[in-house]
C-alpha cells in the first residue's frame, strides 16, 4: 500500500514540476512582451514554486515511510525464512546421523564371495539358539555349468 503511495505521490510530484516548467516558459514569453501578462506569470511561476516545493516534500515523507517500513518487513520476514531453514537443516542433520550410524554398523568382514565353478562355499556355524536346529532345506540338482531351472523340477 506505501508503495502505491509512493507512486502516488511521485505522479503529484512530476505534475507540479510540469507546472513550473510551463509557468516558467511563460514568464520568459511575458518578459519578452511585458506589460500585465509579466506579472500575472510571475505569480503563477511562485504558486507553481510553491506548490512544487510541498509536493517534492510529500513525496520524501511518503519515500521514508516507505524505506522504514520495508526494512522492518525485510527483516521479519527473513527471520521466519532462517528460522524454518535452521528447523529443515536439523532435521536433515538428524536423519543423516541415523543413517551414518546405520552405515557404521555394517560389518565389513562379512561380505559375499563369487566362488569359481564348482567348488562350495564352507558351511558357517549357526549361533545355537537353544538347541532348536535349522530346518533342512532341499538341496539344488543345478550343477554350475547348467542353468538355473526358473523353480522347475525332474521327476
Amino acid at each position: 500500500m506505501l508503495r502505491s503511495l509512493v507512486g502516488s505521490e511521485m505522479c503529484i510530484r512530476d505534475r507540479a514540476q510540469s507546472n513550473y516548467s510551463d509557468a516558467e516558459k511563460d514568464l520568459a514569453k511575458a518578459n519578452k512582451v511585458g506589460g500585465p501578462k509579466k506579472n500575472e506569470a510571475q505569480k503563477a511561476k511562485d504558486v507553481a514554486l510553491k506548490d512544487l516545493t510541498n509536493k517534492q516534500e510529500q513525496y520524501r515523507v511518503a519515500k521514508n515511510q516507505l524505506e522504514e517500513t520495508k526494512k522492518g518487513c525485510l527483516k521479519e520476514g527473513l527471520t521466519v525464512v532462517l528460522v524454518e531453514a535452521k528447523a529443515f537443516h536439523d532435521a536433515k542433520s538428524a536423519s543423516l546421523a541415523t543413517v551414518m550410524a546405520k552405515v557404521d554398523a555394517i560389518d565389513t568382514a562379512k561380505f559375499d564371495v563369487v566362488l569359481p565353478p564348482g567348488e562350495k562355499a564352507p558351511q558357517q556355524a549357526l549361533p545355537s539358539s537353544g538347541g532348536a536346529q535349522p530346518a533342512s532345506t532341499p538341496k539344488s540338482t543345478e550343477t554350475p555349468d547348467s542353468p538355473p531351472s526358473m523353480g522347475a523340477t525332474s521327476v
